[in-house]
Parts: structure tokens; sequence; C-alpha cells
């Protein structure tokens, strides 16, 4: 039924009719709870790891939350989602290591 909701949602957005997202959304959880995991169980590592591994990570987390947030939403909501896409973009500037 998931599966079925989200290619009829993908569709009317933008005519291609697939489901797969909710799969992504699957694999979103996946890797956040990794990136939890890791961040508690060995903080130093963590904070070492290679920056392209962090951008992926950082990119795919932005893809799910636009996704999520701003275009899959609609009225006021959206406008709370492009707020949540700011402050990230803000707290995930670049910065020295």
């Amino acid at each position: 039924m998931a599966y079925a909701e989200t290619a009829a949602q993908t569709e009317t957005l933008t005519g291609w009719r697939w489901g797969g997202g909710v799969y992504l959304n699957y694999l979103f959880s996946a890797v956040w709870g990794v990136e939890l995991y890791w961040w508690g169980w060995a903080p130093e590592r963590y904070a070492a790891r290679a920056h392209w591994l962090e951008l992926t990570t950082r990119g795919f987390f932005l893809f799910m939350i636009v996704n999520g947030a701003v275009v899959f939403v609609n009225g006021p909501q959206r406008w709370l989602g492009v707020a949540i896409v700011a402050v990230l973009l803000g707290a995930w500037r670049p910065t020295r290591r």
C-alpha cells in the first residue's frame, strides 16, 4: 500500500509513476541510524571520517528532507520545510577542520 500511495503521489507531481521513494525513506532511516550509532560509539572516529563521506551523507539527507518537507508538501507547511532546509544549510556550511 505504501508503494502504491508513493507511486500515486509521485505521478501527480512528476508524471512518473514510481513508488521506489518509499525504499529511499527506509534507506534514509537506516543511514541516519548508522550515523547516530557511529557518532555515539566512536565520536573521535566519526569526527575524523572522510570528507567525501560526510558530503555524500549530508547530500542524501538534504535530498530526502527537501523532498519530504518541501516538494511533497502543500500549503503553509511547505514554508516550514523551506525554513528547515535553510537552517540545515546554515548549520552544514563548510568549516575548516
